[in-house]
C-alpha cells in the first residue's frame, strides 16, 4: 500500500522550480528545467517556452522565441532580411477528392508522382513537389530558376549547345558556366553560358576552357582523319 501511495504521488508530482506546475521528469524538475539544469548546472534562470508571449511581429500569433519574435521571423531578422508575414500553415498530408497533394512552395495541388517519396516524413512524401525542388537546386548551384533552364533548352531545341545532342543516360543537359567567374563549381548566374551534354561538358573541362587547346584539338584530328 505504501508503495502505491508513493507511485500515485509521483504520478501527480510537479516540477520543483518556484510557480512552474509542469509535470516532474527528472531530479525534481521538469522535462524543460532538467535540460536547462544539464546545459547550464543551474534551472529556473529561464522561463518554459508555454510562459512566453506571442511574436511581437504585427499580426503574427505564434509563441515568442528569441528577440521578441517567433521562431521564423528571428531567422528572418538573423539573415539580414526584411520582417514578413508568413504564409499559412499547410497541411502536407492533406488530399484532395483526386488524390492530389499541395505544393508547400508553388501551392499547386499535384499528384503524388510530381513528389518524391520519404519514408521519414508524415505522409510519405516531400511537402515541395519535384519541380520547386529542382528550382531550387538550379537557383543555389547557378543562380537560375528551372524556367530559365527551360527557356535556355528550348533556345536551343532540345539539345546540347555543341553537338545538338543529349545525354545518353537520359538525364538533364548540365549547364556550363564561366569558371574564370566563379571558379568553385558555383555560379553567380551571371556567367551561364549554355546547356551541354556530359561529353562536351567534360571535353572543354578538360581543355581548361582553352580555345586555343579546342582548335588545335580540331585540327589534330583533321591531319589524322582517315578518308
Amino acid at each position: 500500500m505504501a508503495d502505491l501511495r508513493k507511485q500515485i504521488d509521483m504520478t501527480h508530482r510537479t516540477c520543483g522550480v518556484h510557480r512552474c506546475m509542469r509535470p516532474h521528469a527528472a531530479r525534481d524538475y521538469c522535462d524543460f528545467h532538467y535540460r536547462e539544469w544539464k546545459r547550464c548546472g543551474v534551472a529556473g534562470s529561464t522561463a518554459p517556452p508555454s510562459t512566453f508571449g506571442t511574436c511581437s511581429f504585427t499580426g503574427c500569433d505564434r509563441q515568442q522565441r528569441s528577440g521578441a519574435l517567433c521562431k521564423a521571423h528571428y531567422l528572418q531578422k538573423f539573415k539580414g532580411e526584411e520582417l514578413r508575414t508568413l504564409r499559412p500553415h499547410l497541411d502536407t498530408t492533406a488530399r484532395d477528392e483526386h488524390g492530389r497533394k499541395q505544393c508547400s512552395r508553388c501551392r499547386e495541388w499535384k499528384p503524388a508522382g510530381d513528389y518524391m517519396v520519404n519514408d521519414r516524413i508524415k505522409g510519405g512524401l516531400h511537402s515541395f513537389c519535384y519541380r520547386c525542388w529542382r528550382s531550387d537546386k538550379l537557383k543555389a548551384a547557378y543562380g537560375i530558376t528551372l524556367d530559365e533552364y527551360e527557356a535556355m533548352l528550348a533556345a536551343q531545341s532540345g539539345g546540347c549547345a555543341i553537338c545538338r545532342g543529349i545525354n545518353a543516360s537520359g538525364r538533364n543537359l548540365y549547364v556550363d558556366h564561366d569558371h574564370a567567374c566563379c571558379p568553385g563549381g558555383k555560379s553567380c548566374g551571371q556567367c551561364v553560358r549554355a546547356l551541354l551534354c556530359d561529353p562536351c561538358n567534360r571535353s572543354i573541362g578538360l581543355m581548361r576552357d582553352d580555345p586555343e587547346r579546342l582548335e588545335g584539338a580540331a585540327a589534330y584530328l583533321r591531319r589524322h582523319a582517315r578518308g
